[in-house]
């Protein structure tokens, strides 16, 4: 039956994955630009999406099988990147490791050798390099320190809350994490951070 089913499907779509034991009976299969996740329930012949929460901005642009969860890899708008694992046993979603400051913000697959690389990246220009497996286990991470002759204080940058136009001065995008805009209107979920937008360099 599933096999049957799988033979059935169109060019623009792949298997990912069986999850066929005594209890579950479901194959996962994606849309090849690796956007879209679909999970098939064989004894209903039922078909159901698979995706983790989206807010605005943010995008699917990879979903890779580990042997426990599915890998997604979550953008936004190239400020930063996330893994996201689904487990096949729960059935659930659970956030997985952030990337950003960097140059590249996209943390990128290597189906080669199952893995997923990203970066974080200080002020001054050193990188925390990580490289997780599809299963969202941390199999290497490495610093690396800014070149010698390049250790010079970066430029500055003006970054301005397009809330509440405070002004202040980081080399590179900064993080909203942990940081309250006065004017922004409360969302209870994610609470309501600075939005920052470069309006120059420092001179």
């Amino acid at each position: 039956m599933a096999t049957e089913f799988e033979r059935a499907l169109p060019d623009t779509l792949e298997v990912l994955t069986e999850q066929i034991n005594e209890v579950d009976h479901y194959i996962y299969y994606k849309s090849k630009n690796n956007t879209e996740l679909i999970r098939y329930d064989l004894d209903k012949e039922s078909k159901e999406s698979v995706s983790p929460k989206l807010d605005k901005g943010e995008r699917i642009y990879g979903i890779f099988a580990g042997k426990e969860n599915i890998a997604f890899l979550k953008d936004n708008n190239s400020l930063s990147s996330m893994i996201v694992l689904y487990n096949l046993k729960t059935q659930k979603f659970t956030d997985g490791q952030e990337f950003y400051g960097s140059d590249n913000n996209i943390a990128y697959a290597n189906e080669a050798d199952s893995t997923i690389t990203g970066y974080i990246q200080d002020r001054y220009g050193g990188k925390e390099i990580f490289v997780y497996n599809f299963d969202g286990k941390l199999i290497k991470q490495e610093t690396e320190e800014n070149p010698i002759g390049d250790l010079d204080v970066p430029s500055l940058k003006y970054w301005q809350c397009v809330y509440c136009q405070t002004v202040i001065t980081s080399s590179t995008q900064p993080n909203a994490k942990g940081t309250q805009c006065p004017k922004r209107p409360v969302d209870y979920l994610f609470g309501n951070p600075h939005v920052w937008q470069y309006i120059g360099d420092e001179q």
